[in-house]
């Protein structure tokens, strides 16, 4: 019975992790590996991710009530029951 296994990792002695990448340093490490089909692949998915998080933001100050658009159209006026 073997209580643990050692798992080898290599790891990228150029310091590929010394410091962070930036977005378009990342996509063209991805196309020097899986070529111009994965960047675009890629691409498409970051065009897509944004825009479902603009969404989301857009239906969460919907939610919440978008405290700058308040101001902009003054207060709210309910009317109570007689």
């Amino acid at each position: 019975m073997s209580l643990a296994r050692i798992i080898r990792w290599e790891v990228d002695p150029t310091g590929a992790f010394d410091r962070a990448l930036s977005p378009e340093e990342i996509t063209n490490k991805l196309e020097e590996r899986v070529g111009p089909e994965g960047r675009k692949l890629f691409e498409q998915f970051l065009r897509k991710v944004s825009k479902l998080q603009a969404q989301q933001q857009l239906e969460a100050q919907a939610q919440m009530g978008d405290p700058e658009r308040s101001r902009e159209r003054g207060p709210v006026l309910t009317r109570q029951p007689l």
